[in-house]
Parts: structure tokens; C-alpha cells; sequence
């Protein structure tokens, strides 16, 4: 197998951070490798259930006036902690906890096998297979584990099954722990090989667990709340857990664990995988590296060149979104967590860590690990609409900046909570969807129903100002200018990030409605708005501005890329449409980077897609190596600050290398825009997505195409860019037709749908 399809290190993890991930959306594991292993278990809607009818309160409407005269006659300070005291609910200055129930582990599974500890060990996950395995020496015999969380047909998400093997008979015992929690009742029995666990936490939320040993050549027998295995050469594990509210038929959905051994089941489980791992692929030029994991970070943080790792990272990104998109999205930690007092409360912000976790998916032929996202968002659609009125007296919806998976729109964070642009970079997904598909129903089902419910917020949201529409209050995640010392953010006129959003969401609301044939007074109304919309600004020193005034900075070298959304992801802000922003938006880039920006994983993850988006193939690779270097574990899970796991850089560091390779816009494609040095030499790119339907497989040599195919998803002009090459030689199968055009360095052609093209670059 090659070293970009596995995980192997050649120790076991020493922390729950490095230990492996597995998982198939509905339940996850985390496994260390060690002799005496520890199976991590999490459910995806294993949350507390202290705060699930939690609800907004109504605001005064004159209180929004109040907040506008503040913040438009430049008082700041005084509109901001008016806007914190009636908007933020329980956040802003409440002095209360946010009331956000935390997401829970379900408890840990110790399989410990009765002999000497292992003179030798090696553990690694088959990326491809999604299987994790580890082997042991112990004198003479070999010990060997498997396990994986079950996908099956139709999407069916089993149960984590487990074998145990040995040369020579060997004894277990497997228990149950979980750590001490006075919110949580924990009842634990054995019998007949099967233990089982109940926990019920106060609130609304219970959760049932049950292991099941088959297939053992030994004795199988309990002890109190364990199971004891005797001589055995091989024994079958098979873990199910049930989860959620308390009228919830836990038991019975931890009981659903089927009847086919293990070799069966996971022959099923790979079928049903290995697709959408394998429907996209990325290779270089390289020697390879089969050192292990820890050997290979160590030489990477030493200065030596590694040009297989961020593929590795890549790969590694795909099976991660695939293993934690069940009913739900990744979380802040996916879907892998041990703590019963998590940090943020491994929640969902919407802010930037759950749409990052998307920024790859369509481009990655991972566009089936979507829905999760869009069923979260209209899960929350009624409950906005009450936000939204109750809070800002508007129609349409209004999502919070952190909440968790029971869909309400209460806002919650401290000194954060005041922000409108959540729903609409939530929305961005929405579109990506459609622009790569074309999927008609999606748009007229899903995405259009959800623009609409933005730009009604925004119609009645928007102020007019002597002329120009401003949206007060407005915030730019999640920074601060000078002289706001008592709240963490602060509150202005029009934020770069806002005007970003509102024109993007108007715009695509009313092309939405265009294509759909819907709503014409609407249509015409945000088109309206759109031409009316505050400009974005640019500094003395020619940065794209943050505020709507060139404010002294608190923090210069914020973590948050806020006003370069409009770069990276939203495509407003570009080469062909807008040069003079997106030259001012490289300044700002490098303004932040200069003060000591990017110092988290998601962060610098960002940083790596905003300079690839820029053509910059220098700063991305570099930043893609310092997220990698510097903010990873030696199971190249992504951290935060202090050393805190989160899987949001894991997927943009996904991102930043489709950038480079790959750059989809509404203008066109544009192969290799930001080709690292490391893989200058040759590389080939397999099935990746740009938008309107195409997929693409490509090779490259010194740094120039070698050949192209193009597969049609609908009938539409394609429009291509190829750096180097002046003409091609073209073939079509199915639409013999078909001819190239040249005009500037854009090659062109009418696509039809279900064809397939192969273009090979003249010398």
C-alpha cells in the first residue's frame, strides 16, 4: 500500500490526542495501539440534554434604533455593550454560562489480553479500507487486532467490530469505564458474553451501550461487570451504542448488532467505503516514505522536505469527513471526544470551524457528506425565524455563532453572540452544491428556500444611510479594534465580512430566483439592494479595510480572516472582477501574518487556501508545511491552542491543496494555479469536481499539463486555463464534434452532457 493511503506508526499513543480515529458518522472510536487497549467510544447525538428547549427572549423594537444611533454617530463602546446587554441572550454581558449542552463520551471499552507486555508493536489505519489494525510480539506469539466502524449498503451505519487474534491461546478480559460524572447514572452488567451499559444524564438524554463476543475458539465467561476470555486463538467484538432524548429507544438501537462474522462484515463495509475514498486522488513524483508516522514529523520538524505528507493529509481529511458525517456534521472534534466537560463544549461555531470543515468536500467528489450540513442548517430554519423576529424585529432566519445539534437559534457566546453572517456562510454550501451539480431540485428544494430566508432577514435588516445600505450592528469575527477593552469583539458600521456576505447572499438569492422563474418583486428588490450595498474600503497602506474606518488594531496578528472571505472561500472578491481589492486583500494577508497571524491549525490551514487562491504557490506550500509542522499530533489530528484537538485545519489543509492544484470559479477552471516546487517535477490528479458538473483527471511534467480529460455532468461552455500550453490535440468518444477554441490563454468548448473529453497539450 502506498504511504499516502496509510496511517502507520510504530508506537502506540501516548494521549488521547494521538490516538487513531475511526468511525462511520453515526458512532466513532478512538484507538491507541496499546497492548492494553482503550476503545474510546462516542454516538453522534450523545449530548447532554439540560438546554434543548432553551429559547430566545424578545427585545424591544425601539432597542435596535437605540444601537444604530450609537454605533452611526461613531460611539462604539456604547453600542456595542448596548447591543451585548438586549442581543446576545444569554452570552454578551449576562454574567451566565452559555447554555450550550456539551457533547459526551459514551465511556471507554478496555480489551487487555492476559500475557507479557509486547517486546514490538505497530498500529495504522488501511485509509482506503478504513480499518484499523495493530500487531504485537510477545515472546513467541503474535497478537494482532482489527477493527472498524461498519458502513453498509443503503447508507446504514452498523456497529464497530472488532477481532482478535493470537499463534498461541491467550486470555482477555474486557470492561467497561467511563469517567466519574455526578450529571450522569451508570448501571454496568455482564452475562452470556454480552455486557451492557445504560447512562442517564439529567435533562433529556440517555444513552445505552452492549458488547457482544462471538466467534471465540476459548471459554467466554463474566466476572461481576466484565467478560473474561480463556484460551483463545481468535474472539469477535461487536460494539453498538444508542443515543438521545429520553423517549428514545436506545436499548433497542444498541442492540441492533447483525449476525455475519467479522471477515463478512467488513468485505460489505469496504465495498460500501472504498467509493467515496477512492472517487478522487492526487499522486506526485516522489520517492515515497515508509517511515513510520512520528519518524516522518520528526524529520519535517528538523527542516527536511516531505512532498508526500500533505497528501497523506489530504487522504487523511477524506476518510476523516467520510467516518464523521452521519445525521450530523463534524463537530468541533468531529465526532471523537473523551472529555465529559469538552472544550467549547465540542459544539458547533459558525463562524468558520464548521464551514471549513466543508471547503473541500465538493471539489473532492465528497459532495454525499453534504447533506449532514444542509439537514443541520434546516433543522434550525424554525426556530431562526424566531430568533430573528424576536431579537431584530426581521423576517427571515437568523442562525447563532455557537450552538449545538438540538437546532436552537438562541444566541449564547460571550462578547461574540451579536453577529448576523452565520446562516450566510452557511449558505455558501447551499450554492456550492448547486454550482458543482446543477442539480435543479436541489436548488428549487434546498438552496433557494434557504437564500430566500436570508435576503428577506437582510431586505428588512439593510439601513439606508443618505443613500448607501449599511448593516448596523455589524461584527468581524472575532476581533477588535483599539479602545474596546470590557468585551472580546467589537461592533461597528458595514464590516468587511458582512458587506461580503449580504452581496454574496443577494446576489445568489436573486440568480436563484432567476433560474427558477420565482418571485420577480423580490428578485428586483435585492438586486436593488445589491447596487445600494456599502462598498468595501481600502487602508493608507493599501489593506483591504476590516471596519468601516481604518481603526488602531488590538490585535494586529488575529487568528480570524474575517474580511478576506470575499477571497477565500466566496469568489467575490477576484482577479478578473475586482484586481484592485484582491490586491489590497493580499496586503491585509500579509499585514496579519506579519504580526504573528495564523497561529492555530485552522488558522494557518486558511492561510495555506487564501495565498493558493492568490496564485501564490511559494506562501501556500509553506503554510501548508508550518500547519502541518506546528499544529498537528503524531496522529496528524489538527490542534488548537494549547494542544486541543480540532478537526477544522485538518479539512482546510484539504482545501489548500485542491487549491493549488486546482482552482474552480465562476469564470473558469485554472489548472495547477499554485504548483508547490516539491511536486513541480510530475504529479497526476484523478477525479476532482469543478464547477458546472465537470470532473477532471489531469497529469503534469515540470510543471506543465501533459494531458486532460473532462467529463461532462451537463451540456454548458467549459472554460479552462493551461499555463504553458498553446494548443491541444482533442478527442471525444461520444461527442466527435466537438472543438477547441484559444483566446488569451483560455481554452474553450460547448460540453456536452454525459461526454467525455480527452485533451493531450501540442508541443
Amino acid at each position: 500500500m502506498s504511504s499516502e493511503n496509510l496511517l502507520y506508526s510504530a508506537r502506540s499513543g501516548d494521549e488521547w490526542k494521538n490516538g487513531f480515529p475511526i468511525g462511520n458518522g453515526r458512532l466513532a472510536g478512538m484507538l491507541f495501539g496499546r497492548f492494553d487497549e482503550r476503545l474510546a467510544l462516542n454516538h453522534e447525538l450523545l449530548y447532554r440534554g439540560l438546554f434543548a428547549d432553551r429559547d430566545v427572549e424578545v427585545v424591544p423594537p425601539e432597542t435596535l434604533a437605540e444601537i444604530r444611533a450609537l454605533l452611526l454617530e461613531g460611539k462604539y463602546h456604547e453600542g456595542t455593550l448596548l447591543a451585548n446587554k438586549y442581543l446576545a441572550g444569554a452570552g454578551g454581558i449576562s454574567g451566565r454560562p452559555p447554555r450550550v449542552d456539551s457533547y459526551q463520551p459514551a465511556g471507554e471499552l478496555v480489551i487487555a489480553p492476559e500475557c507479557p507486555e509486547p517486546s514490538a508493536l505497530c498500529r495504522a489505519i488501511e485509509l482506503d479500507k478504513a480499518l484499523f489494525r495493530a500487531e504485537y510480539v510477545c515472546g513467541k506469539n503474535r497478537i494482532s487486532r482489527r477493527c472498524f466502524a461498519a458502513f453498509g449498503p443503503d447508507g446504514k451505519r452498523g456497529c464497530i467490530c472488532i477481532e482478535l487474534h493470537s499463534d498461541e491461546p491467550t486470555g482477555w478480559h474486557i470492561s467497561f469505564e467511563r469517567t466519574e460524572d455526578a450529571g450522569c447514572a451508570l448501571d454496568i452488567s455482564a452475562s452470556d458474553g454480552r455486557l451492557c451499559v445504560s447512562g442517564v444524564f439529567e435533562g433529556d438524554s440517555h444513552f445505552a451501550l452492549i458488547a457482544e463476543v462471538r466467534r471465540c475458539d476459548g471459554s467466554v465467561s463474566c466476572d461481576g461487570g466484565a467478560i473474561v476470555i480463556s484460551a483463545t486463538t481468535r474472539a469477535e467484538i461487536f460494539v453498538n451504542i444508542g443515543a438521545g432524548s429520553k423517549d428514545a429507544d436506545v436499548l433497542a438501537e444498541a442492540s441492533d448488532i447483525p449476525d455475519g462474522a467479522f471477515d463478512e462484515l467488513l468485505s460489505a463495509h469496504i465495498a460500501a467505503y472504498r467509493p467515496r475514498y477512492s472517487a478522487s486522488g492526487i499522486t506526485v513524483l516522489s520517492d515515497g516514505n515508509a517511515l513510520p508516522l512520528e519518524a516522518r514529523l520528526e524529520r519535517l520538524r528538523a527542516g527536511e522536505e516531505d512532498p508526500t505528507l500533505p497528501l497523506l493529509w489530504f487522504n487523511y481529511a477524506k476518510y476523516l469527513l467520510i467516518s464523521s458525517c452521519g445525521k450530523l456534521p463534524p463537530n468541533l472534534q468531529g465526532k471523537w471526544n473523551a472529555e465529559i466537560d469538552p472544550p467549547w463544549q465540542c459544539d458547533y461555531h459558525f463562524d468558520v470551524n464548521l464551514q471549513m470543515c466543508y471547503w473541500f468536500a465538493e471539489a473532492a467528489a465528497l459532495s454525499d457528506c453534504t447533506g449532514a450540513l444542509f439537514s443541520l442548517c434546516e433543522k434550525f430554519v424554525p426556530h431562526a425565524r424566531e430568533a430573528a423576529e424576536k431579537l431584530y424585529n426581521c423576517r427571515g432566519i437568523l442562525f447563532p455563532l455557537q450552538t449545538d445539534a438540538h437546532g436552537r437559534a438562541t444566541p449564547e457566546s460571550f462578547g461574540w453572540a451579536v453577529w448576523i453572517g452565520a446562516a450566510p456562510w452557511l449558505a455558501f454550501h447551499f450554492w456550492e452544491r448547486w454550482e458543482y451539480s446543477r442539480d435543479r431540485a436541489f436548488l428549487a428544494e434546498h438552496a433557494y428556500p434557504f437564500l430566500k430566508e436570508i435576503a428577506e432577514f437582510y431586505a428588512d435588516y439593510l439601513v439606508d444611510v443618505n443613500g448607501t445600505m449599511q448593516l448596523v450592528p455589524s461584527q468581524s469575527p472575532e476581533n477588535r479594534f483599539g479602545g474596546e477593552k470590557e468585551m472580546p469583539v467589537s461592533l461597528c458600521v458595514s464590516a468587511a465580512m458582512d458587506i461580503e456576505l449580504c452581496r454574496i447572499t443577494l446576489s445568489r438569492a436573486a440568480e436563484a430566483a432567476a433560474i427558477l422563474g420565482r418571485d420577480l418583486e423580490e428578485r428586483l428588490t435585492w438586486e436593488d439592494l445589491c447596487r445600494r450595498l456599502q462598498p468595501l474600503k481600502t487602508g493608507s497602506h493599501g489593506q483591504l479595510l476590516e471596519w468601516n474606518e481604518e481603526f488602531e488594531e488590538d490585535e494586529p496578528g488575529h487568528r480570524h480572516f474575517s474580511p478576506l472571505i470575499g477571497l477565500y472561500p466566496g469568489g467575490l472578491i477576484n482577479e478578473k472582477d475586482t484586481p484592485e481589492l484582491l490586491a489590497a486583500s493580499k496586503r491585509l494577508l500579509e499585514q496579519r501574518l506579519s504580526h504573528g497571524g495564523g497561529h492555530t491549525g485552522w488558522s494557518r490551514s486558511w492561510a495555506a487556501c487564501l495565498f493558493a487562491r492568490l496564485g501564490d504557490a511559494g506562501n501556500a506550500w509553506l503554510h501548508l508545511r508550518e500547519l502541518i509542522k506546528e499544529f498537528a499530533t503524531d496522529s496528524l489530528l489538527d490542534l488548537h491552542p494549547p494542544r486541543i484537538f480540532q478537526i477544522d485545519g485538518n479539512f482546510g489543509g484539504a482545501a489548500a491543496v485542491v487549491e493549488m492544484l486546482l482552482r474552480s470559479e465562476r469564470s473558469g477552471i485554472t489548472l495547477l494555479p499554485a504548483l508547490p516546487e516539491a511536486w513541480r517535477s510530475g504529479g497526476s490528479v484523478r477525479g476532482l469536481k469543478a464547477r458546472s458538473g465537470f470532473t477532471l483527471s489531469f497529469s503534469w511534467r515540470d510543471g506543465r499539463i501533459t494531458s486532460l480529460e473532462i467529463a461532462a455532468g451537463v451540456s454548458c461552455a467549459c472554460i479552462f486555463r493551461c499555463a504553458g500550453v498553446s494548443a491541444f490535440q482533442a478527442f471525444s468518444l461520444n461527442d466527435p464534434g466537438f472543438s477547441v477554441s484559444s483566446d488569451n490563454g483560455e481554452f474553450r468548448f460547448n460540453a456536452v452532457a454525459g461526454s467525455f473529453y480527452r485533451l493531450i497539450p501540442l508541443e
